[in-house]
Parts: C-alpha cells; structure tokens; sequence
C-alpha cells in the first residue's frame, strides 16, 4: 500500500510549495531593488520550465501510460482501446476546464487602470477629467472655448492615448484672449509641454518630470483601495491559482494510487520538480498583484495543500473494497491525460513558441534522460 510514503510525500510536496512560492516572492523583490531592469531571473525559470517539461514528457510516456492501460486491461477484458479514450478525456478535461476559466476570465478583464482617456495621472494618483479634448476646438478659423465656462482660459486639457499613453498638455494664458474670452491666436496643433514615460507593464514612470517608485502605486492598486481594477486583478489571480489546482489535484491523485515504494518516491521526485516551478510562477503573479506579503502567503498556503489533498484522495480511493481496481485505473488514466496536458500545453508550447533555441531542447531532453533513468530505477527495484 505504501502508506507511509504517501504521507511523507503529502509534507514535502506541502512545504516544497510554500517555500519556494515566498522564496520567490523574495528573490524577485530583491532583484527589483537591485537590478529593476534586468531579465535574467526569466531566462532561468524558461531552462526550469523546460527541465521540468522533459521529466513530464518521460513520465508521461514512460511510467504513467503504460501503468494506466495495463491496470485498464485486467478490468476491462476487450478490444476497444478504453484506457487510450480515458487518458484523451482527461486530456480534453483540463483543456475544457482551462479555456472555461479564461472565458470567464476575459468577461470580467474590465478597463485597465491607464486605458481610459478620461483618466489623469496626477501626483500618483487616478482622477476624472474635468472635461475629454474632443470638445476643445483646434481648427485655426474656429475659436476654441472652455466647455466648462464657454471661454478659454488658462486652461491645461490632457489626453492619455490607449496604446503608448503619451500625455499632452494645452497651456493657454488669458494674455491670449481677446476681450470677448475668444482666443485671439490660431492653432494648428496643441503644444506639448510634457510627456509620460511608461514601463512594459504599463505603468507611468514619470509625469511632469516626477519619477514614481513602485510603494506610490498602492494608492491605485486595486488590492489596497479595493477599485473596480483591483477586484479584476484579484479574480485574474484566482482563476490561475484554481487552473493550476486542477493540474495539482491530479498529479496528487496519480501519486496517491501507486501501490508500490518506488512508484511513489519516482512521482513524489517528479512533481516536486514541477510544484517547485509552479509555485516560483505563482509566487511571481501574485507579487505582481499583491502588495502585502500576508496576502500572498495566505493564497501560497492554499495553493500548496492542493497536491496533499489529491494524494488523500488517491489513497482513500485505493481503500475502496469492491470497485478498487476499476476506479483506480480510471482515475489514473485521467490523472494521465492532465500529465499530458501539462506536458505540452502548459510547458513545452510556452517556452518553444518564441524561437530556436538548442539550450533549451537540451535541457528538456535532460530532463527525459532523468525520467528514464528514474524508470530504470523503478524496474531494477521491482525485480529485486
């Protein structure tokens, strides 16, 4: 039964998850103090993301699968490949499920804390437009006016564009009015006096000739004033968390329905490699959206009992007196097919969809090589 496996398996994979989440967390907050321009820390989580892809690869091919459709044919007795048909279900299962999150996902996105045209950043903060540039009259014959007053007068009219977010300001003194407040001077085109600088993720750097480090957007994230942008953020994160739970949960219950040592040491190997990367990514998105360190902890900790709970119910499966074996054998064929989803959906198509890039094919066939070995580990055990 390999009971005490299990549980020894349930510890590490909990703790493994958690620590490598805040690890994370950590790291990348030094690194922005240190080096906020620097990249690297992406090159290396790709070479683990591909390291990790290989070990899926062989363990899909080389362990689960074979395992899955022998125990299917003591079951089941006939010609119809049903183990095949159950891998490809669970395999559509988590495709469903992923693209069923990112529907809802996409429905609730929003406006974008900078998208808007009628939005100000002003002193590091969001504020409405007393009135859109549309109304301003720029045409060199057309008198241009205040459209809150009717006159034009020492007025600044900014407008942020959706793509670069460039900031234009139209500064007119009332030395340029004539005395029935119409502006005595034509334009031809607004003058700009400032312009923002805007970061990759979107957020402006400077205005005005201010610089904005990263603690003066707590005022506009939506996690600490609980704004319509913030609630989206939240939602976004939680829909990545509960994606990948359902990989989690499978990967634990694949683990919880081995009936033998080695079969859980090699599983408990392999996913922790996994559940370390995955919890390093989660760890990241989550610093992105949460500013406090609680709150990321609080949802890591939540994040990493969802391999143990899978393994509690593989094993509560396997007690089962009656239907055991049948419905352990449907239920790794399954947990095979989200293997398999993971392999080439989440992982390998992630980091070979950009260019050519030779490390990285070695490094994911490392990987394999460590999952064959492991293999022929589990089978030189079992003929002792």
């Amino acid at each position: 039964m390999a009971l005490t496996p299990k549980i020894v398996s349930c510890c590490s994979l909990f703790i493994v998850t958690f620590f490598f989440g805040v690890l994370s967390c950590g790291i990348i907050r030094l690194m922005k103090r240190r080096m906020p321009k620097s990249t690297s820390h992406q090159k290396y989580i790709g070479w683990m993301n591909c390291f990790a892809g290989g070990v899926f690869f062989g363990t899909t091919f080389l362990h689960l699968m074979p395992e899955s459709i022998a125990e299917i044919k003591l079951g089941i007795d006939m010609e119809y490949p049903i183990a095949e048909i159950l891998i490809s279900a669970g395999f559509f299962l988590i495709l469903f499920l992923e693209h069923l999150f990112g529907l809802c996902f996409a429905s609730c996105r929003g406006k974008s804390v900078l998208g808007d045209k009628n939005k100000l950043f002003d002193d590091g903060k969001l504020k409405e437009n007393e009135y859109e540039i549309s109304e301003l009259k720029t045409s060199p014959n057309t008198p241009a006016r205040n459209p809150i007053n009717g006159h034009l007068g020492q007025t600044n009219c900014t407008y942020s564009s959706n793509e670069a977010f460039p900031v234009v300001e139209l500064t007119t003194s009332i030395s340029d009015l004539n005395s029935d407040g119409i502006l005595s001077k034509s334009i031809d085109q607004p003058e700009i006096t400032e312009t923002t600088d805007v970061i990759d993720d979107g957020r402006v750097s400077s205005f005005n000739g201010r610089s904005f480090s990263e603690h003066e957007y707590e005022d506009i994230d939506g996690t600490e004033n609980g704004s319509e942008e913030g609630k989206v953020s939240v939602f976004r994160i939680t829909v990545l968390i509960i994606a990948l739970s359902l990989h989690m949960i499978f990967e634990g219950l694949a683990l919880g329905l081995q009936d033998t040592v080695p079969a859980v040491w090699t599983l408990l190997i392999v996913i922790s490699v996994h559940k370390c990367i995955m919890a390093a990514s989660v760890g990241l998105q989550l610093n992105d959206v949460m500013k406090k360190m609680k709150q990321i902890m609080l949802c890591l900790f939540f994040f990493s009992l969802v391999t143990p709970l899978g393994i509690v119910i593989g094993v509560l499966v396997n007690d089962l007196s009656s239907t055991e074996n049948i419905v352990s054998a449907i239920l790794e064929c399954i947990a095979t097919g989200s293997f398999l989803y993971v392999t080439f959906f989440e992982i390998l198509q992630r980091e070979f969809n950009e260019h050519h890039n030779m490390i990285k094919v070695l490094i994911t066939f490392l990987g394999f090589c460590v999952s064959a070995g492991a293999k022929l580990l589990e089978t030189y055990f079992h003929k002792d």
